[in-house]
């Protein structure tokens, strides 16, 4: 058909810009590509044929390369592609840092840092051999001295189990094999009582381990975890599971010490944990003293006298007359131990002087300690208010220790018991109480007497040969 053109359009996708559509008489139409967001590229959808628009570059966007048509300007070291820390497979290069590998590296020769050659490491010929040899030892699987012994890894080393028996079991004891039994479990009590020279403790045997503990008790010492053969004092507290108590002597004032409670059964020795306590100064009223036999007495403050508040228990018990060698020995009240336990020891006047005759010696009191003068009675007597009422302030009160108790109040802390005395046989047991003086006269000697019947308090002679209670007094 033939007609008159009239205008001319143009129209183009939304990815151009027209300008000067339409033209109805004469002009010019323009199109230009539409500004677009950066790193976009002008492709086909993906995967697909269509309409082109600007998108992100795809993986799938970039043909293969193949190596080989790369014919020039290819770099020929590592270093060149940008890598600093290759390993080469040839020559010699100093590795740094901690490199990781998914298979073995295999070399033909070792080669260590001085850059001498592994050659022969069973029967090493310089060196490198020997060391990596020792290396290798020390880390293997050890081998066997005797038929029946098996390994276990402890988780730092390989440990032995020695053979075992017929019809023994093999236990397991907190990870660790053993034959038989394990080792019992014991833990250890805090320390309390601590007087300066005694303290007391204990522990808790808590397993047996299979097997019957034999016994039980507590080690300390001066350096830590002391066993019961390194310590400097150690108990024996009965058998068995359980708790038990411990009464730990000799101590020294101002001291630290550390405490194991141990149980032993046929298996082994075991401990608990350890715990560690420091002695207080030693007070007069407050702590305690000790005699060479281990025995422990309590002090009372009285004026401005420290005395025992417990009779002297030290020596070994005889029914013979004492003699000058070299023994402690001493009398107890009935021939029976356990008043010598419970009321205290007799004596006689030249063994508890420990055959001095000077007044205020030590006598057999512990060291710092002497055997009371007459004249410290007196002034005991005087200070409690004279020998009519003084014995009262002096008897302990009640008649678990005397028969009948007149005017007993123990004012003064002295906690005197009706011990008695022996003057050729035993009297007064539970109605007098009779104590030693360093004060001697002629064939006699002082000693002071208190009464169940009346609170008076005497200071009397007897024989030298008589045996009586003893009071120490602090130096």
């Amino acid at each position: 058909n033939v007609g008159t053109v009239t205008s001319i359009g143009l129209a183009l996708p939304n990815i151009f810009s027209v300008s000067g559509t339409p033209v109805t008489g004469s002009g010019t139409i323009s199109a230009n590509l539409v500004t677009q967001n950066a790193n976009l590229v002008l492709a086909s959808p993906n995967g697909t044929t269509g309409t082109p628009s600007f998108r992100a570059l795809l993986a799938s966007d970039i043909p293969d390369l193949n190596w080989s048509k790369i014919t020039t300007g290819k770099p020929t070291t590592t270093s060149g592609y940008g890598i600093t820390d290759a390993v080469t497979t040839s020559g010699n290069q100093t590795i740094g840092g901690t490199k990781s590998f998914s298979s073995a590296i295999v070399a033909d020769a070792g080669v260590n840092a001085g850059n001498s050659r592994i050659t022969n490491m069973a029967n090493p010929v310089n060196n490198q051999d020997a060391v990596t040899k020792a290396y290798f030892d020390s880390n293997k699987i050890q081998n066997g001295t005797s038929a029946g012994q098996m390994l276990y890894w402890n988780g730092t080393d390989w440990m032995v189990i020695p053979p075992g028996t017929n019809g023994q079991s093999l236990v397991y004891c907190n990870g660790v094999p053993s034959w038989g039994g394990c080792i019992p479990e014991v833990a250890t009590s805090e320390i309390t009582n601590n007087t300066g020279i005694t303290a007391t403790g204990g522990g808790n045997v808590l397993q047996d381990g299979g097997q019957p503990v034999t016994q039980r008790g507590v080690c300390w010492g001066l350096t830590q975890n002391p066993t019961i053969t390194n310590n400097v004092g150690m108990t024996i507290d009965g058998a068995g599971v359980g708790t038990f108590t411990s009464s730990l002597t000799g101590l020294s004032v101002l001291t630290t010490y550390y405490v194991r409670a141990y149980a032993i059964n046929e298996i082994g020795v075991s401990y608990g944990d350890q715990v560690q306590f420091t002695t207080p100064e030693w007070t007069c009223g407050l702590s305690a003293i000790g005699d060479a036999d281990g025995n422990v007495y309590n002090t009372v403050v009285i004026g401005t006298q420290c005395w025992m508040s417990q009779n002297l228990n030290i020596g070994q018990q005889v029914s013979v007359v004492p003699s000058d060698n070299g023994i402690i020995e001493k009398y107890c009240m009935q021939n029976l131990s356990t008043n010598c336990d419970e009321y205290g020891a007799l004596y006689s006047w030249n063994e508890l002087m420990n055959y001095t005759t000077s007044e205020g010696t030590q006598g057999i009191c512990p060291t710092g300690w002497h055997i009371p003068a007459k004249a410290e009675f007196e002034a005991l007597t005087t200070l409690l208010g004279g020998t009519t009422v003084a014995g009262g302030k002096m008897k302990e009160i009640g008649n678990i220790h005397w028969n009948s108790n007149v005017g007993a109040t123990n004012e003064s802390g002295f906690t005197a018991y009706g011990g008695g005395y022996y003057n050729s046989l035993f009297i007064g047991f539970k109605s007098t109480a009779n104590f030693a003086t360093s004060t001697g006269s002629g064939s006699d000697f002082f000693h002071t007497r208190l009464y169940n019947s009346s609170a008076t308090h005497d200071l009397l002679t007897i024989s030298k040969a008589a045996f009586v209670s003893v009071r120490c007094v602090k130096d």
